[in-house]
């Protein structure tokens, strides 16, 4: 229903009285499903877009909902720094298999 930002402490939320206390906090992951009709709702989103923004904006309209495993492993990959990370995880689930 909202989001935050941990270090300046700014909301946004199409929920006027939103209160981020009431809520669980999760970490933006770009794993997504959904469901096609979705995309009726980004008739009005043109180009290039922030998801976090349009979900912030079908929050109170749209059922969103977060699945977190229990033994999640996620490295963001999008920085150069991170894949060498990247491919050491990925050599030990290797092994592991």
């Amino acid at each position: 229903q909202g989001w935050i930002n941990e270090k300046t402490g700014e909301t946004k939320s199409p929920l006027s009285d939103f209160n981020p206390a009431l809520y669980s906090k999760y970490a933006f992951a770009g794993i997504h499903i959904l469901s096609p009709s979705i995309f009726e709702c980004m008739n009005d989103w043109n180009g290039k877009f922030s998801i976090i923004d349009f979900y912030l904006s079908i929050a109170d309209k749209a059922t969103i909902k977060a699945y977190c495993p229990k033994e999640l492993n996620m490295i963001d990959v999008g920085k150069l720094d991170s894949l060498v990370e990247a491919e050491k995880f990925v050599e030990r689930i290797t092994i592991n298999d």
